[in-house]
This record gives C-alpha cells, sequence and structure tokens, in this order.
C-alpha cells in the first residue's frame, strides 16, 4: 500500500481550509476542543486518501507540543514594546487562544515579561471575547 503526501504546499492548503471550518464549529459550540485539535488533521489526511485516526491524533499531539516552541515575531515587537514599557504603560495581552499553549508559547518567545496579565479565553465570558473589541 503507498500512502503519503508528496506536496508540502496542498497538504498546507487543505490543512488552512479544514482548520478554518474546524475553528467555526467549535466558535459555534457544535464540538469540543479536543475533537477541533484532531479531525483538522484526519480531514485534511482525507483529501489525500489517508483514513488514519490514530495517525491525525498522533499529529495533533505533536503538532501542539511544537507549537508554543515557534517564536516568531512580527518585525521591530520588541522595539515597541521596549517603547511602551519604558514610558510607563501597563501592558495587558488579550488572546482567544488556549491558555496552557500560549504560556508556553509567550516564554518561549521572550514577551511574557512585558504583560502585567494575560487575558485567555478560558478566563473570559462563553461567547463574549469577540464583542469586548
Amino acid at each position: 500500500m503507498n500512502r503519503g503526501i508528496d506536496d508540502f504546499d496542498r497538504f498546507h492548503k487543505c490543512y488552512l481550509e479544514h482548520n478554518e471550518k474546524m475553528w467555526d464549529r467549535y466558535r459555534k459550540g457544535f464540538i469540543k476542543v479536543d475533537e477541533l485539535r484532531w479531525k483538522r488533521f484526519w480531514l485534511t489526511l482525507l483529501d489525500f486518501k489517508i483514513g488514519d485516526e490514530k495517525l491525525a491524533r498522533q499529529m495533533a499531539v505533536e503538532f501542539l507540543d511544537l507549537l508554543p516552541t515557534r517564536t516568531a515575531l512580527f518585525p521591530d515587537t520588541f522595539t515597541v514594546l521596549d517603547y511602551l514599557k519604558d514610558k510607563g504603560y501597563t501592558m495587558h495581552l488579550s488572546t482567544n487562544g488556549f491558555e496552557k499553549h500560549n504560556i508556553a508559547n509567550w516564554k518561549y518567545s521572550g514577551i511574557a515579561s512585558y504583560f502585567v496579565e494575560v487575558i485567555t479565553k478560558r478566563r473570559q465570558q462563553p461567547g463574549n471575547h469577540t464583542k469586548r473589541f
């Protein structure tokens, strides 16, 4: 049996489409976070005729383990943060991401020390976070 993915760009495009659909279903309350995490990979694998739920679940775990170590920031992020800190601004960070993974990401990227408070989806009222902005 020959199975595999020989075109990363195609895989990534399919993944992004499924990821957005699954996030939309999650935001609307149709699925829980655990389903979101693995099913976006499973649906992508199905596009390549790979119906392997175990592999999709493994990919989800490895993706979430790897994600916080990706520390790319916008250009001049530290310049702006240093400027605001030096001017005495008290900074808060609000995110719709998941607390466990975001905390690790902020630490890896070096921005955690700039913020006095981080407001995560978990600490916000369900369904109200989009209305705050």
